[in-house]
């Protein structure tokens, strides 16, 4: 074959590779699905609360605060499944790992916060403080406990990895009714306003599902992470503007 030939094929068989890119096409076209479901499940049916909007207060911190609970979370919590998966073996028991210690360290977090919400604004700092330390601990320390662990028994792996992982619940445990306590106090029509704000937080949890791949794909997952600390941040900036309820105090 001659060498016009051969650059001739190339360019041909370079032309026809239609599988190139594939998976990055078909997670835009996802989150583009997520994004159409989700406006109309999740934030559609709250038209019925056009008529009390004007009279809701803070509605646009509260819009940030619990649109950055969703990705904020999934973000970590989609890196932290991947940084586990050679650890524990394969893909289903990261998944099944870190998803059962995260919901129920959550839970535990959601319980706790009843205690300190009549102090939210100082709730946040500390909780943010262990966030940026356990985010730390696992871009810097994880990996060596990962890499050093890949011959130890089944059992001891998950159950280094649960006490790893659920000191992290306790903080986005604890943010989702601390942020409800205080804008469900705010006005009268707080029934209206928790619903609007779990529609927000439902509505970018489903996009984050995607986005997270997405971005991993193009940034790194240690990346990522760090982006869902810093929505987290700006999210409880923006809460800090509302009011701590009194009447829990």
């Amino acid at each position: 074959m001659s060498f016009p030939d051969a650059l001739f094929c190339g360019a041909e068989a370079k032309a026809w590779n239609v599988e190139e890119g594939v998976g990055e096409r078909l997670l835009v076209v996802f989150l583009l699905i997520a994004v159409v479901f989700a406006a109309l499940f999740l934030l559609l049916p709250l038209v019925v609360l056009r008529g009390v909007w004007s009279q809701i207060p803070y509605k646009w911190n509260a819009g940030v605060y619990f649109a950055a609970l969703g990705p904020g979370f999934v973000f970590l919590e989609v890196c932290l499944i991947q940084r586990l998966t050679l650890f524990l073996g394969y893909p289903t028991y990261s998944l099944s790992v870190t998803l059962f210690s995260l919901l129920v360290s959550t839970g535990v977090g959601s319980l706790l916060s009843e205690r300190y919400a009549s102090v939210r604004n100082r709730a946040f700092t500390v909780l943010i403080v262990l966030l940026v330390g356990l985010i730390a601990f696992y871009e810097l320390v994880l990996p060596s406990i990962t890499g050093a662990g890949m011959a130890w028994p089944f059992e001891v792996r998950v159950g280094i990895t649960i006490a790893c992982l659920m000191p992290l619940g306790l903080c986005p445990g604890a943010f989702m009714p601390l942020g409800l306590g205080s804008v469900s106090q705010t006005t009268p029509f707080g029934e209206q306003y928790v619903a609007w704000c779990w529609a927000i937080n439902g509505f970018f949890s489903v996009m984050a599902s995607v986005l997270a791949t997405l971005l991993s794909m193009t940034f790194g997952f240690n990346t990522v992470m760090l982006i869902g600390l810093a929505i987290y941040l700006a999210g409880i900036a923006a809460l800090r503007r509302v009011p701590v309820p009194t009447a829990t105090a």
